[in-house]
């Protein structure tokens, strides 16, 4: 079985979004690592889902760094997909960085017959912004701190499909 998403970047104008189609059998922790390629993020912040009860799925390393070694949630490496969406139109919330918290919404917008052996994006709009990229509240100031990076070149409106399914066969063989 096959679910197609769309997952949208929360609180962007415009938007910024990927439609991705991944197998049912996969984990949360896969769906983890493939927003890693679709937004080209490094995996290098914690992160969690958020179920509409409010259940939340994360890493279980996370029970790890809890010193009463109490599991009050579920780990997203035992989870999969196909336990929580199961019905068209489900709404999963994802964060990235607790820091700079990169909300996502992840809808499931069709559940189709047969299977993909690696997560394929089908469409999307717009470049994911910087990981650890300073706010910025002006163009201005964007435009300086992209300059101090050496990211002069960053474009907000790229989006190259090829190379996000590319990176996706990369993380997923």
């Amino acid at each position: 079985m096959i679910l197609q998403f769309r997952i949208d970047l929360k609180y962007f104008k415009p938007p910024v979004w990927r439609r991705i189609q991944m197998d049912a059998e996969s984990t949360f922790a896969d769906l983890h690592e493939a927003i890693q390629v679709l937004m080209d993020w490094e995996d290098s912040h914690l992160h969690r889902f958020e179920l509409a009860d409010r259940t939340q799925i994360m890493p279980g390393t996370y029970t790890d760094m809890n010193p009463w070694g109490e599991d009050d949630h579920l780990h997203d490496e035992k989870t999969k997909l196909k336990q929580f969406f199961v019905k068209e139109g489900t709404v999963v919330e994802y964060r990235y960085d607790f820091g700079d918290s990169w909300d996502h919404v992840i809808k499931l917008e069709k559940i189709l017959d047969g299977n993909v052996m690696i997560p394929v994006c089908l469409k999307g709009k717009m470049n994911s912004p910087l990981e650890d990229f300073p706010y910025c509240e002006t163009e201005e100031e964007k435009k300086e701190a992209l300059a101090m990076y050496g990211l002069e070149k960053y474009d907000e409106k790229h989006f190259d499909l090829d190379e996000i399914n590319r990176g996706l066969q990369e993380r997923f063989r």
